[in-house]
């Protein structure tokens, strides 16, 4: 059985952690209702009130459940200690699904408070990073 995940940082086509999902199928890009941040050296997304309309971009993809538990790995989710977990994996509703794609992906919502960190108003950690890296440069 294939299991459909949302992600929206470093696991995304093309960037560091993307790997990680070698032998899953991208089934397209995604939006879900959320705030992003910048959390250093990754992203992390919380949820974002009922009545805001916030936007994280991702990418969802079919993966098998041996790669999913991969993922929680990955992801520092500590089974039956949500307290202990970086990140916790949730089902989170999709902003008009495309065909084929259920109404709710997993994805993993960061764990510990974002207080100091940055928010990436336009929801999306590619633009953020090409961005950044231009600002740097001069």
């Amino acid at each position: 059985m294939k299991h459909f995940i949302f992600v929206y940082g470093t696991l995304l086509s093309g960037l560091r952690l993307h790997s990680f999902l070698q032998g899953a199928t991208v089934r397209g890009a995604g939006l879900v209702h959320a705030h992003l941040y910048d959390l250093g050296d990754y992203p992390g997304i919380i949820d974002s009130p009922a009545n805001d309309l916030s936007k994280v971009a991702g990418e969802v993809y079919a993966v098998s459940m041996p790669l999913l538990l991969q993922l929680d790995e990955l992801e520092e989710v500590v089974p039956d200690n949500d307290a202990a977990s970086l990140y916790l994996r949730r089902r989170i509703a999709l902003v008009q699904p495309a065909e084929g794609l259920p109404d709710q992906v997993w994805c993993y919502l960061y764990n510990r408070s974002v207080q100091g960190f940055t928010r990436i108003p336009s929801g999306d950690y590619k633009a953020y990073l090409s961005a950044k890296a231009a600002s740097e440069r001069g």
